[in-house]
């Protein structure tokens, strides 16, 4: 499986940082061209959060994880419009069986089904969803907004691992 590693995430930081907005908008529409599906899906999760400071930080979210995953492979296949409802639908499946369980022990079994296999880049945007490492009081995200923005890039992540893993 595909991982994203700190030295890779680190990296990828580096060069979206050191682009100014020109270089931001060609990168973002770049991505647009390659996966248009994609893009267009978190993009109309921005338009539901509740303010433009998270709407931003989801964008910048979404094009660290692309970029991520595009340094491994620049040639990733589209993932369709089909392949996002199919996993929007586990994801929904998985959600709805973890608000039933009542046990603990099975609570936190089934949590662990919800965590992402990209463990560094889910920390760091974790980070980025709490307001930085230090103080969650500054996040840009309400509850409902994490929620959302966490769902989202979940499933951007499991659909590109597995665009590339499968190719």
């Amino acid at each position: 499986m595909t991982l994203i590693t700190e030295e890779t995430l680190d990296n990828t930081l580096d060069n979206i940082t050191a682009l100014d907005e020109e270089g931001l908008s060609e990168l973002f529409s770049d991505y647009f061209a390659r996966q248009p599906f994609l893009m267009t899906y978190i993009m109309t999760t921005t338009e539901s959060l509740a303010n433009d400071s998270a709407r931003n930080d989801l964008v910048f979210m979404l094009l660290l994880t692309m970029e991520c995953f595009y340094s491994f492979d620049k040639t990733i296949p589209l993932v369709t419009e089909e392949q996002i409802e199919e996993e929007e639908n586990k994801q929904l499946e998985v959600l709805e069986k973890f608000e039933k369980i009542t046990d603990e022990d099975e609570q936190e079994a089934m949590a662990m089904s919800l965590v992402s296999s990209q463990v560094h880049l889910f920390e760091y945007l974790g980070d980025i969803m709490n307001g930085g490492e230090e103080d969650d009081s500054q996040s840009n995200f309400n509850d409902d907004d994490a929620g959302a923005a966490f769902g989202s890039m979940k499933l951007v992540t499991d659909l590109l691992t597995k665009a590339i893993d499968y190719k």
